[in-house]
C-alpha cells in the first residue's frame, strides 16, 4: 500500500496486518515480552539531532515530539 509518509513523497509501507504479524512473530521468537500497546518516548538525546535530520529529508514532522506523536498514533492503531 502506498502511503504519504513524509508529506512530500510516496513510500510503500507494509500492509498493517502483515506488519502486526511480523511484530508478533519477532517478539514471540525472542521471548522477552509481549507487544507493547504504547511506545515509550524517544530518548531526550535525540531531540537536537532530530530537527536537522527531519529538515534534511523533508519530513512533515519537524520536531521530535511531533514525530513521536505520529508514530505512537500509528502504533496504537496497529496494536488495537
Amino acid at each position: 500500500m502506498a502511503s504519504d509518509v513524509d508529506g512530500r513523497t510516496k513510500t510503500s509501507l507494509p500492509d498493517t496486518e502483515a506488519l502486526k504479524q511480523a511484530v508478533h512473530a519477532t517478539l514471540a521468537r525472542r521471548g522477552t515480552h509481549a507487544e507493547p500497546m504504547d511506545l515509550d518516548p524517544p530518548p531526550e538525546e535525540w531531540r537536537a539531532a532530530f530537527a536537522g535530520l527531519a529538515a534534511e529529508i523533508g519530513l512533515r514532522a519537524t520536531t521530535l515530539d511531533a514525530a513521536y506523536a505520529e508514530v505512537a498514533e500509528f502504533w496504537k492503531a496497529l496494536m488495537a
